[in-house]
């Protein structure tokens, strides 16, 4: 049931988001042949909602991926969830990036956008760890044989610490630039607690995913975060 959810939410998002795309820069724009006017508040409604989305849409992906973590470090998802998670949150990348490209250019967008790639690439890497364990027959014969579980379960952790680090730099370089009317506070929260959520995480004994630490940090990330692009949507 959960990947039904998963899967149209994403499938929503990514249809809208490619809709936006107007390499001709026609959106929005009415025409003088009698039917263009029609195509002109179609094309604008399109755009509007692509836009809406992708400003938007983190204050609901970024508490969802963080409740993911949790999830499966508890134990409550198969490796088969986590694994069509992270191919749905590739995807969701990859359309985000190429929908707002050229809107990512300058300033502190242009560090989001940098924040963007480097976390799509771990991403990438999170998926290719799940993947192999996903296609070797047994789990607990490979760990016990040898060194490719233990480099799969290195991956994996890997990309969660990106994930705690990486947005938390971001953060942090947005707080700088913002405005005293922007509350930079919030961000340097933000910043701080995905920082504090990596110390507890990587300070946790690695052979128990569901030590409390792990998911202190992964709680401490999931508050922050979220709260920073809350305050940038909000600012916005």
């Amino acid at each position: 049931m959960e990947l039904a959810v998963v899967g149209r939410a994403a499938l929503f998002a990514l249809a809208a988001i490619a809709g936006t795309a107007d390499p001709g820069g026609n959106a929005g724009r009415d025409g003088d042949n009698g039917t263009g006017r029609a195509e002109g508040d179609s094309g604008e409604g399109a755009a509007t909602l692509g836009r809406q989305l992708r400003e938007s849409g983190p204050v609901v992906l970024v508490p969802l991926a963080w409740t993911f973590a949790i999830a499966a470090h508890l134990g409550r998802l198969e490796d088969r969830t986590v694994l069509i998670a992270h191919l749905v949150m590739d995807c969701i990348l990859a359309a985000f990036a190429a929908a707002s490209w050229s809107e990512m250019n300058e300033g502190v967008l242009r560090a989001w956008k940098l924040v963007l790639l480097v976390g799509l690439a771990f991403t990438l890497l999170g998926t290719g760890a799940l993947l192999g364990r996903e296609g070797s027959p047994s789990s607990e014969a490979e760990t016990a044989a040898g060194e490719t579980g233990s480099v799969r379960e290195r991956a994996l952790a890997l990309t969660v610490q990106a994930w705690l680090l990486v947005p938390g730099a971001g953060l942090a370089y947005t707080g700088l630039c913002a405005e005293e009317g922007e509350a930079p506070g919030v961000y340097f929260v933000g910043a701080a607690c995905s920082a504090l959520g990596s110390l507890a995480y990587a300070s946790a004994p690695t052979d128990s995913p569901v030590a409390t630490r792990k998911l202190l940090g992964l709680a401490l990330a999931n508050v922050g975060q979220t709260a920073g692009i809350v305050n940038a949507v909000y600012q916005y």
